[in-house]
């Protein structure tokens, strides 16, 4: 049981950290590239869909979590391992999307680009 515990504590500090970040991301930097690079409007609104996605899989993977110390099929666990396993290919097909998208554009700032 204390491994179920620790993962759910694991996945509520993902999910916070996340959330966070994306919260920053979307309220903060997207509108300073939308404004200093109207050109990637397109890949912003997808790097703000990426989020949502991302949200869904954590609030998922919180659920099953939650799940897990009840269920003595192991069902649960299984499915855990398998939205983790979700959440680490979205993460990482992300993140290369917004290194090769918009890297080079922040690599150009030197300073926060807003007034």
């Amino acid at each position: 049981m204390a491994e179920c515990g620790s993962a759910g504590s694991s996945t509520r500090i993902t999910r916070r950290f996340l959330h966070t970040h994306h919260t920053i991301e979307d309220a903060v930097l997207f509108p300073a590239i939308r404004e200093q690079s109207p050109t990637l409007a397109r890949v912003v609104d997808k790097m703000e869909e990426d989020h949502l996605v991302v949200h869904h899989i954590t609030e998922h993977i919180a659920a099953l979590a939650d799940s897990v110390p009840g269920n003595a099929s192991g069902i649960s666990r299984f499915e855990l391992a398998n939205a983790l396993s979700e959440l680490e290919q979205h993460l990482l097909s992300h993140l290369a999307f917004e290194e090769e998208s918009i890297g080079p554009l922040l690599s150009t700032w030197n300073e926060w680009p807003l007034d």
